[in-house]
């Protein structure tokens, strides 16, 4: 998910990580991010009128024009100008982008350049880098580098900046040339690589900046920024002048359905994909697929077409293999007329097999196991052959059910055609143990073409057995389990009689002993709860991150076996947490899949999850997990909504059906926190409306389980701390019809805004239930009709204490923006406790926040800034926000003093009293100046604090910041750490 969980797996690139995609300032939507780069400065890219050979040398008369764009600062150290200076202009064609720069370089003899492949780590090179935000929302972008050699790095830099994705590739092109007292750089990036989109047709954001290795290490930047270079907050705002953009906006989704088969003889690579035509106009145009491996490049059949303004459809793609393994699939559009005018490319990598004979367990549908809980008296087998008909003619499909013994306890016969065939067989007297599936295709002549086999095991009754059933819902000894819960909440708040979650996941545990382990997992038995956890044995088992892209070892094997096999009966274990963002590594999905294959065959009564936050890593790494459990993260802005659409929910829930073919759980872990809260500014966490809007998003889309990330910011938030607890009991409330499927054209929908209206019917215990959700940022009229017999006139609004009644069987209501009703015939469900009461028990708490006199308060415009920050806990801006408890700002250099942290206010105000609250110190300073860069004058001395922190007095003084300065903290304590600042004027 975030910088958190990356410095867990591989603390040794923390600074790589922090610079490069760990400290990024978020802002988006049209308003908060138009607001946010206002007072920046603007670059424009001029039209190159005459061509751009990428060489380097900056000689073309397009470089000629404009004025070079330049006034670099150190980062960190703004005004403060580097020692090397660099300029750089922007150009662009109808294809391209193209960035030149001038480099001064005094010390050009001890330039570094190792780097010498493509995506190698040109950072720690004398390098230029180029971050672009094409759509200028200021949420996503793409990162380059390039050294003095001329080679490039590229990578997606995603979810606010916490994570970058370096196996995205373009095919930017860049060229250097060095000088004896400077160097030059030019990069070329083609326009149809950079997912333009309607926005990209105002003001993108972009900035340049430089690292500095040759002399003095020096990290310069053109936007003034603070703690890393990926803050497009504070990004240029950049204007393309006449430029052609209105083509490029195409939207390709993932290749689906994808699959090897043999026709005449030959193998193809076959799927499909959607198409959308985001352009202002109809426009003719290719489809044409390209498969590369590392040897060979095969190019399948071009299909044209033709799509109106916004619209789409799905297109089929077929290709010759002529290789097979690990390969990309390429798949352009370009313009019917022009071919090789390029309008959008979509790469995708895969790993490509032909199986002639698949075979597949539809029943029993988990794990190829039949469980003490089930009542199962037949197999139900999925034989799936991929070969010419002409090959099949007068062969047979014989399927065997072999027991342990090698006795045959059941057989069937059927003529061998093309495609799909679903054979049953006879499993009453299957006994406990390993059995197996055989299935053979044999001519005419006796001879065996074809075989396959699978494995199937009877499974013995276990105390704590856990599966998933036809519908992803998870069982525990066979009864329904709804999960919802946190990450990282304690066993303490799990343990409160109170408490409404049932389910809690963990970090960690590969840090720590078996021993250790066991014991905590006692802790959360205790607690009454159940909780997922990682079953890697040690840290070295999961970092470095390349050992992801590593095939899992016989030894690791071993390692992880012995692991599980110490953990998996211990009654607080639900399910095993596999992997965390793998995309982001990369991992080897052979990797993911052969890990998950260890613990099925070690633990088959705990289910797998795979977390992933891209559309393409789901389907990627879908063989990781049984549990498909995404987190879409719309990230949430100050004065604003969703940074992202927040519809992105129900797209990812998609995906997890697509990937999983009905075959994988579903769950989500939303966000339940504030970006902001990692250096990010303009963020906030989601309100109330806002999670609702999430859950029942991901209950339409298929979701059956919840995991929030994460527990710790709930203290700071009213709306996470008193909301999410209400939020639980509605969803646990309604369990049985979120576990329901979706009741099939049950419900016909008229909305003014019907993409942005999400709605489905379910059934269960005797009531209906609809669940709708507006996912428009504006309110919409909404009428609907159920399709069901003997439907009713009257349905209960839950949470709201209202009645809907139809008119003609049609119900007609209003929904807010992002605003979610639960419609149901069950009366009981109308009594509980109302949005209404919990928003104002929120908004009760939220104003309690602002105590009286407080000029402290974060509402003052108040700055913090800190000695240092340790990597995990310490959230500086929280110890202004009112909340004596909850998050702290923590010093991260352990067991040394001096520590400080400082409250800025954009005005001297007239102080007299502060208030720390803080555990930890033991003697500080209170100190205060007049002026942004004036000398610290002390205001008063605490030489022995105890209790909850320090409460000074003293003469009263005007001051522009105040500053706690920590000279010893308590015995027992190597960091200190501060809950919450307060400052008071005289009375």
């Amino acid at each position: 998910m975030d910088l958190l969980r990356i410095g867990r797996w591989c603390p040794g690139a923390m600074l790589r990580l922090h610079r490069a995609c760990g400290c990024l300032v978020l802002a988006s939507l049209a308003v908060a991010g138009a607001e946010a780069a206002s007072s920046q400065p603007t670059v424009v890219s001029l039209p190159a009128k005459s061509p751009i050979k990428v060489d380097g040398l900056l000689t073309e008369p397009a470089w000629h024009s404009g004025e070079w764009s330049e006034g670099f600062t150190r980062l960190n150290e703004a005004p403060k100008p580097p020692q090397a200076g660099t300029r750089f202009k922007f150009r662009h064609d109808d294809r391209r982008l193209y960035l030149g720069a001038m480099l001064d370089e005094p010390a050009a003899k001890q330039m570094r350049a190792k780097a010498v492949k493509r995506d190698g780590q040109v950072w720690h090179d004398d390098c230029l880098e180029l971050m672009i935000d094409p759509t200028g929302r200021r949420v996503e972008h793409y990162h380059f580098a390039v050294n003095s050699r001329g080679t490039v790095y590229d990578a997606w830099v995603r979810q606010g900046g916490h994570v970058q994705t370096a196996e995205w590739d373009s095919t930017a092109v860049a060229a250097a040339r060095v000088g004896e007292h400077a160097w030059m750089v030019e990069l070329a990036i083609p326009l149809n690589e950079l997912g333009l989109t309607e926005a990209s047709l105002g003001p993108w954001a972009v900035n340049v900046a430089r690292e500095r290795q040759a002399g003095t290490r020096e990290l310069s930047t053109f936007a003034p920024l603070r703690g890393g270079f990926h803050q497009p907050t504070l990004y240029a705002r950049m204007e393309l002048k006449d430029a052609t953009l209105g083509p490029y906006l195409w939207e390709l989704s993932a290749p689906s359905q994808v699959k090897v088969t043999r026709q005449a003889n030959k193998l193809l690579c076959v799927g499909k994909i959607r198409v959308a035509n985001q352009t202002r106009r109809s426009r003719s145009f290719l489809l044409r697929p390209v498969l590369e491996s590392k040897d060979t490049t095969s190019r399948g059949q071009t299909v044209a077409a033709e799509l109106f303004a916004k619209k789409g459809r799905e297109m089929s793609f077929r290709l010759p293999l002529t290789a097979q393994g690990p390969q990309r699939l390429r798949l352009i559009v370009s313009d019917r007329a022009k071919p090789d005018q390029v309008w959008a490319v979509r790469t995708t990598p895969l790993d490509l097999r032909y199986e002639p004979l698949r075979l597949s367990l539809l029943e029993p549908c988990y794990r190829d196991s039949i469980y003490a809980t089930q009542q199962l008296s037949q197999i139900v087998v999925q034989c799936d052959l991929d070969e010419d008909a002409a090959v099949l003619a007068g062969s047979r499909l014989h399927v065997r059910l072999v027991q342990q013994d090698g006795a045959t306890l059941a057989a069937q016969k059927i003529d061998a055609r093309p495609g799909g065939h679903e054979l049953r067989l006879l499993a009453d007297e299957l006994p406990v143990g390993d059995h197996r599936i055989e299935a053979n295709v044999v001519n005419a002549y006796g001879k065996t073409l074809f075989n396959a086999r699978r494995r199937l095991r009877k499974l013995p009754r276990v105390a704590h057995e856990w599966r998933l059933d036809h519908n992803g819902v998870l069982l525990r000894n066979g009864e329904p389990f709804l999960p919802f819960g946190w990450f990282s909440i304690s066993r303490d708040e799990m343990a409160k009689p109170d408490c409404p979650y049932t389910a809690m996941q963990a970090y960690s545990s590969y840090w720590f002993s078996t021993e250790k382990v066991l014991k905590f997992l006692d802790e959360v038995a205790e607690a009454k709860t159940v909780i997922t956890i990682y079953p890697y044995p040690s840290p070295d088992f999961v970092q470095p991150a390349s050992t992801w892209g590593q095939p899992l070892t016989d030894k690791e094997a071993a390692d992880l076996r012995q692991r599980v096999r110490a953990l998996k009966t211990h009654p607080a274990l639900m399910a095993w947490y596999m992997a965390d963002e793998p995309e982001l590594r990369p991992a080897l999905p052979e990797r993911c899949r052969r890990i998950r294959e260890v613990m099925a065959d070690e633990d088959p009564y705990h289910p797998c999850i795979m977390l992933n936050d891209t559309i393409g890593g789901i389907g990627k790494y879908v063989d990781g997990g049984d549990i498909l459990m995404p987190d879409p993260y719309p990230l949430f802005i100050q004065g604003g909504h969703a940074a992202q659409p927040i519809e992105k929910v129900t797209k990812f829930m998609q995906a997890c059906r697509q990937a999983g073919k009905g075959r994988r759980g579903i769950w989500i872990t939303p966000q339940g926190f504030n970006y902001g809260d990692y250096g990010r500014s303009n963020n906030r966490a989601p309100n109330l409306t806002e999670m609702r809007n999430m859950t029942y998003q991901a209950a339409i889309g298929g979701a059956k389980g919840w995991l929030w990330y994460t527990f710790a910011h709930t203290q700071n938030y009213p709306s996470l701390g008193i909301g999410m607890p209400w939020l639980a009991r509605e969803v646990l409330g309604l369990k049985a019809a979120i576990l329901a499927d979706n009741v099939p054209n049950a419900i016909e929908v008229h909305a003014e805004l019907p993409a942005h209206l999400h709605a489905c019917v379910r059934r269960a215990g005797g009531h209906r239930y609809v669940f709708m959700v507006n996912t428009a940022t504006r309110a919409q009229q909404v009428s609907f009709r159920l399709k069901l017999p003997g439907s009713p006139n009257r349905l209960h609004v839950i949470s709201e204490a209202r009645t809907l009644v139809a008119e003609n069987g049609l119900f007609k209501d209003r929904l807010e923006l992002y605003q979610t009703h639960l419609y149901t015939t069950d009366a009981n469900l109308s009594r509980r406790a109302t949005l209404a009461d919990v928003q104002a028990d929120i908004d009760r708490a939220d104003h309690a926040r602002r105590r009286p006199g407080n000029l402290a308060f974060e509402e003052a415009g108040t700055k913090v800034t800190f000695s240092s920050k340790s990597r995990y806990g310490s959230t500086a801006d929280r110890v202004v926000d009112g909340v004596r408890g909850g998050m702290t700002w923590q010093d991260g250099t352990k067991g040394k003093c001096p520590d400080w942290l400082a409250v800025e206010w954009p005005q001297p105000v007239e102080i007299a009293r502060v208030r720390v609250f803080s555990r930890t110190i033991r003697a500080a300073k209170i100190q205060g100046r007049s002026g942004p860069d004036g000398p610290w004058k002390d205001l008063a001395s605490v030489p022995q604090a105890t209790g909850d922190g320090l409460d000074v007095k003293f003469p009263a003084a005007t001051v522009r910041a105040i500053r706690i300065y920590v000279t010893s903290n308590r015995t027992g304590q190597d960091l200190t750490r501060i809950t919450e600042v307060e400052a008071y004027g005289p009375k």
